[in-house]
């Protein structure tokens, strides 16, 4: 579906996805396809489109399976920045209990790719990723909920207070308490100069 969605919305573009077997004998294969298009596209009979479709989308299926195929550099780009915003929409969805095999089963790549990828438009590696995604939702409850800071810490995926306060004083410089603090009196003065 994915590869099928791309050659749709770059059929005006003339780029092109280039495929290599990766075992020449498997051409033989392609040409058998090739040939049943083009027996049914001559015959011309009731259905015939559908059935051509049915041997390009076997064809596509086949190619993906059995052929190595890359984008050209500019495509590239655009699909490894795609991927990294999905990826990091899909860590902000789960951040609670999230696994780096999780990522793998979603979007069928090797673990160790996501750490190359994030690290890529972050600098910083899967797991310092995720603790910025928990330590960012987790100064989001403390602004704009009246949640315990217990309870704002199991929310962000922790057991474990230490480590919770611990992982937030690096990321702002200031325990969750100290933080929700320093709001409320930005907020009082507001309201004092508001008055």
């Amino acid at each position: 579906g994915f590869l099928r969605k791309c050659l749709m919305e770059e059929k005006n573009s003339e780029q092109m996805l280039r495929f290599s077997p990766t075992i020449t004998s498997e051409q033989k294969k392609i040409s058998d396809i090739y040939s049943l298009i083009l027996e049914e596209y001559k015959a011309k009979q009731t259905g015939y489109m559908v059935v051509i479709q049915g041997y390009f989308i076997r064809l596509l299926d086949y190619l993906v399976t059995n052929y190595q195929f890359s984008f050209s550099k500019d495509v590239r780009n655009q699909y490894r920045e795609y991927l990294f915003q999905e990826v990091k929409r899909y860590m902000y969805i789960h951040y609670q209990d999230i696994r780096l095999s999780d990522l793998s089963a979603v979007f069928h790549y090797q673990e160790n790719y996501f750490n190359r990828l994030i690290r890529e438009f972050t600098g910083k590696s899967y797991s310092v990723y995720l603790i910025h995604v928990r330590m960012k939702t987790a100064r989001d409850l403390l602004e704009y909920t009246d949640e315990s800071i217990e309870e704002i810490m199991e929310m962000a995926g922790y057991h474990n207070k230490g480590f919770f306060y611990r992982a937030f004083t690096e990321e702002y410089g200031v325990t969750p308490a100290v933080y929700r603090k320093q709001l409320q009196t930005r907020e009082h003065a507001g309201r004092k100069r508001d008055a």
